[in-house]
């Protein structure tokens, strides 16, 4: 679901409140510079919501490539030396 901007403030948008149990919205928070946010992701309980996932944005974030199935990490990993 995908809401107008609202505003500032801590608070969800009371329209988040008559969402179905299951529900995902997302905020995205910033303060002077939108290309510098937080996007929170969330999911409506009975209760409440529960927070998901994070993922911050900047200018110039570079997301590094996946590793293939199967691959070590470690493998990867050169320490100083």
């Amino acid at each position: 679901m995908l809401l107008e901007k609202i505003g500032s403030g801590p608070a969800l948008p009371a329209g988040t409140q008559t969402l179905g149990v299951g529900t995902y919205v997302a905020a995205r928070v910033y303060a002077d510079d939108a290309a510098m946010s937080v996007t929170v992701y969330l999911r409506r309980r009975a209760d409440g919501f529960d927070v998901i996932g994070i993922d911050r944005t900047w200018p110039g974030k570079v997301v590094a490539p996946a590793h293939a199935a199967g691959a070590r990490r470690s493998a990867d990993f050169r320490g100083s030396e």
